[in-house]
């Protein structure tokens, strides 16, 4: 008998108080909206050795693309050594999203940043799906030309379901 996986929505678990996050940029909220997606097993993670930027950690590390219940799990069962400050790095197709600990306030504070050169500190870490990873095209990272086929069309998956999940919440008024 088949098991049935949990779903979840972006705007009832992503939420500050929630899953001990204290912050969350409203780039993550604004993309993901509400997203529906499933819980996953804990994901597996590689430290920076040294400053690298997006590019670099794509061609070394090879990390695979992360799903939102990757991050969701690493929330909830995060090592201790995870909550050191240093920038714990999920990356998506077209952004990567940095989950910090800040120990000031004991919570999590969750960044949505572009690929744009950025370099990460060496100690940051990087996470790659336990399971079902697809892994990074060793060209750079976000251009579709880089991507095979079947990443682009997952990609494209993705953003269908997510504008409708949007345009599910768009109530037009009557005239």
């Amino acid at each position: 008998m088949k098991t049935k996986t949990k779903t979840f929505k972006v705007s009832k678990e992503f939420i500050v108080g929630n899953h001990s996050i204290g912050w969350i940029n409203d780039r993550f909220l604004k993309h993901f909206k509400n997203t529906k997606f499933a819980e996953r097993p804990m994901p597996t993670f590689q430290k920076l050795p040294r400053a690298m930027n997006d590019v670099a950690i794509e061609s070394k590390l090879k990390p695979g693309f992360c799903e939102l219940g990757d991050i969701l799990t690493f929330l909830d069962n995060a090592p201790e050594e995870c909550k050191d400050g240093y920038a714990n790095l999920f990356y998506f197709s077209a952004f990567v999203v940095n989950v910090r600990w800040y120990a000031v306030n004991r919570k999590w504070d969750v960044h949505t940043w572009p690929r744009d050169g950025r370099r990460w500190v060496a100690g940051s870490r990087v996470f790659s799906p336990a399971t079902g990873s697809q892994k990074l095209s060793p060209k750079t990272l976000g251009h579709s030309d880089s991507l095979s086929l079947e990443t682009r069309v997952k990609n494209l998956e993705t953003e269908v379901q997510r504008l409708s999940n949007w345009a599910e919440q768009i109530v037009i008024p009557e005239l």
